[in-house]
């Protein structure tokens, strides 16, 4: 047979055996697909990195973008930082030492908003997102142009320059947790290393993960089973209403599969490190609600039966003993 002959067959084999690889369910990460009661896409975690890697991603310095703003936003003019925080409401926040800042995660979203910030700031302008351009890593200068004089390009306008500066957490970041498993010791190692505390910013290790469901499971009234520290939670997305059930189930990747939770975010709203991987900071929750609260603001989000806010709610639960 020629080699041109075989050459296709073997192609052909390989592309059959890819259409039926990757028609499946089985090519997801996991191994079986994401339940659809809640339509929200669920991060890929990465299941071992480099203890170095990981360790550097927790403790580096949160760095962000951001630029001049044009309206006086000193403590003397709470209507104007108001002002920014009703048009940037993921980006503009008083951080834990008072001020007033606005981050971005990279500089082409930080030009877009200072065209925004010229134009309310100025209602003549009637400027538009042009271009940026790169001056160095931590420094980049934004373009504009009239809008109605968009093909010109002599009427280019330089706004303030886009900076790459040191980005503090938001204000709730701080939050003193006391949850259900406040008891537990608080020291854990990772990478070889111990530490007395929960580290901000870090992910439980599955030492404290196994730790905190045994506590769950012993418990005399859990009957060897883990009960949902949000039990009952009622909450509504996308116009459908779910209430959070009493046990959940060890079988990952299924809506009811427990997951241990950061009741204050590990990441802010600018991915900076947050919450701690503390065990006064854990919750035993359901797969499909960890995801709910994943992608919304965890102050914005009320228990339809109480009206209390997760964090309230969590905090009223009685602690569990240990040993």
């Amino acid at each position: 047979m020629k080699k041109s002959n075989l050459f296709i067959i073997f192609m052909t084999v390989i592309f059959v055996f890819a259409g039926v690889f990757f028609s499946s369910g089985t090519a997801r990460v996991g191994g079986s697909p994401l339940s659809t009661s809640i339509p929200t896409p669920t991060p890929i975690k990465i299941k071992s990195i480099p203890c170095a890697l990981a360790t550097y991603i927790a403790t580096r310095p949160c760095k962000k973008w951001a630029f001049s703003l044009l309206k006086n936003i000193t403590s003397d003019f709470p209507q104007n930082q108001q002002f920014y925080i009703s048009k940037f409401p993921e980006n503009c926040y008083v951080n834990s030492q008072g001020n007033f800042v606005c981050y971005w995660k990279n500089p082409e979203s930080a030009c877009k908003a200072q065209v925004e910030d010229r134009n309310f700031s100025h209602p003549s302008y009637t400027e538009l997102f042009k271009k940026i351009e790169r001056v160095n890593s931590e420094y980049y200068n934004c373009y504009t142009i009239d809008s109605k004089a968009r093909d010109k390009p002599a009427n280019y306008y330089l706004a303030s320059p886009i900076q790459y500066e040191n980005a503090e957490p938001q204000p709730h970041c701080a939050t003193q947790i006391n949850g259900p498993y406040s008891a537990l010791p608080d020291d854990f190692f990772y990478c070889n290393t111990q530490y007395a505390a929960g580290q901000s910013g870090f992910d439980f290790t599955q030492t404290q993960k196994n730790k905190i469901k045994q506590v769950n499971k012993q418990f005399p009234s859990n009957g060897n089973k883990i009960r949902s520290d949000l039990a009952g939670f009622k909450y509504s997305y996308n116009g459908q209403t779910f209430t959070e059930p009493d046990f959940l189930t060890e079988t990952p990747l299924l809506p009811n599969s427990v997951e241990v939770h950061h009741i204050v975010p590990r990441k802010d709203k600018q991915s900076c490190s947050c919450g701690a991987n503390s065990v006064k900071n854990a919750a035993l929750i359901s797969r499909q609600l960890n995801q709910f609260l994943t992608n919304n603001p965890r102050t914005s989000v009320m228990d339809m039966n109480t009206g209390m806010s997760e964090l309230d709610f969590i905090q009223a639960k009685p602690k569990y003993p240990y040993p």
